[in-house]
This record gives C-alpha cells, structure tokens and sequence, in this order.
C-alpha cells in the first residue's frame, strides 16, 4: 500500500513538472537521434571520400566535434546571460543544422572536418540554452528531477539514431550516397526542431538574468575551476569521454568494417550500447 502511494505521489509529482521541460526534452532527444544518424558511418565515410587517409584523420574528424562543443560551452556563458535562452538555442539549431548539411556535400576530409566544427558549436551553444532554460523555470526542489529528465532525453536520442542512420545509409546505392544522405535527414531533422523550438517554446523562454538594471557578475573559467570539486569532476568526465568516444565512434564502425558487418548492424551495436549506458 505504501509503495503504491510513493509511486502515485511520483508520477503526481512528475505531473506537476512546467509543461516547457518535457517539450524542450522531446526537442533535445531528436537533435540527439538526428546528430547520431552518421555515427556508425563517420569513419567510413571519411574512407569513402579519402582511400588513403590516415587514422589519425578518420579519428581527427569524429572527435573534432566535441572537441569544438567543449571549447564552445564555457565560452557562450556570457551571450546567453545577455541573450536570453530563445534566441540562443534557436542560432545553435541552425549551425547545427547547416553544418550537417554541408556534411553530405563534403568533397574531403579537410571540409569535413571544418563543418564537423561548425556543428560541435552549434550543439554547444543549443545544449547550454536548453539547459540554462530549465534552470530559470525550475525551483532547487524540482530541478534535479528535471535535469535529469534532460539528461535521459539527450541518452535515448544517443540510443535510438544509430539505427535508423544505418538503415538510411544503406538504402540507397552508389555506399558514398548513402553516407550523404544520412547527414541531410540530420539537417531535415535539427530544421523541424528549430521550428518546433520557435512556435513551441519560445513563448516560455525567459531569461533570468536579474531584475531590470541589474548585471550579473562574469565568474572567470579558471575561477571556477579552482574548485577541487568542480576540477576533479571534469576531470574524470574528460577522461572517460575520450575511452568512450575511441570505443564508440572509432573502433566498433572500423572494426565493424574489418569484420563485414553492414551499416544497420554497426548501429546495432552501437545502439545497444547506448541503451545500456
């Protein structure tokens, strides 16, 4: 009886969320499902385009994204304090978008890894408004609920976009046009999200930078990383990231390759171990 009413006061208490976080979350999970459709395909791609390139480039131009996303973050604090979260996370949208479309059309690894970029700073100025977003619509009691709502949509989207890009890689013929086509449903994607974000959303964005005529005060990053805490954390996020991208985006689609496994099966693995995780 007592687990029955814990449960019905949970889903009450879910319930009582602001409507914008679960709309936000959906839209994160499927800039997340579209970002990772080119996942099992990357390193293939970069091979298809360049026979001849090294690993070092295959693995330059999968991890130069978030390498851009990381640098972008910290940075963007400030314009999103004076900008508002709409308008951020709108321009993000875009970047994102367009750099995935010039993705597909990319002649080389060079451009490609220039546009891949492009998108990381994209993603990294839409992920930090939708975060900060929910930050001014939540309370201290409800916000670790709703960031960890955001959290699981951006790890579903993980989960669930390797498949469908492998399927849509292989669907079409000459293997070269496949890849393409993977990076312009991405784009097709993140353009209906910028949509959805401007006519849904954008109504209950509101910064929360203070009352009128009061100015927020800048915290340098180094300021904050003289906090252990904060330090040590990053750390260990940081060298997690890369055990986890070398595994994800490198060795499971070479090795897949090696191996003969299609473009649906490297999405495959690559799903499950986003559902695991």
């Amino acid at each position: 009886m007592e687990g029955a009413v814990a449960v019905a006061k949970k889903k009450s208490f879910l319930a009582s969320l602001p409507a914008a976080i679960w709309l936000l979350s959906g839209a994160i999970m499927a800039m997340r499902i579209a970002e990772v459709f080119y996942v099992p395909i990357l390193p293939l791609y970069v091979k298809a385009l360049d026979a001849a390139a090294p690993l070092f480039l295959v693995g330059l131009v999968t991890g130069i994204h978030r390498l851009s996303l990381a640098f972008t973050q910290p940075l963007a604090g400030g314009w999103l304090d004076r900008a508002g979260r709409k308008r951020p996370f709108i321009i993000g949208t875009v970047i994102a978008a367009v750099a995935s479309f010039l993705g597909g059309v990319a002649l080389g690894p060079a451009d490609l890894i220039l546009y891949r970029i492009f998108s990381g700073v994209g993603f990294g100025i839409l992920t930090l408004a939708a975060m900060a977003f929910i930050t001014d619509i939540t309370s201290p009691k409800n916000r670790a609920t709703a960031m960890g709502i955001f959290s699981a949509s951006t790890l579903a989207g993980a989960a669930i976009g390797p498949l469908p890009g492998g399927l849509i890689a292989e669907a079409f013929s000459p293997r070269l046009l496949g890849y393409r086509t993977t990076f312009y449903f991405s784009a097709a994607i993140m353009t209906l999200v910028g949509f959805y974000a401007y006519f849904l959303i954008k109504e209950r964005a509101r910064s929360s930078t203070g009352l009128p005529g009061q100015t927020v005060k800048k915290i340098p990053i180094w300021a904050v990383l003289k906090n252990k805490d904060i330090a040590m954390a990053a750390l260990s996020t940081f060298l997690w990231g890369i055990s986890y991208g070398a595994l994800l985006f490198m060795t499971i689609p070479l090795l897949g390759e090696k191996l003969g496994f299609p473009a649906t099966k490297i999405g495959w693995v690559i799903s499950a171990f986003g559902w695991g995780h």
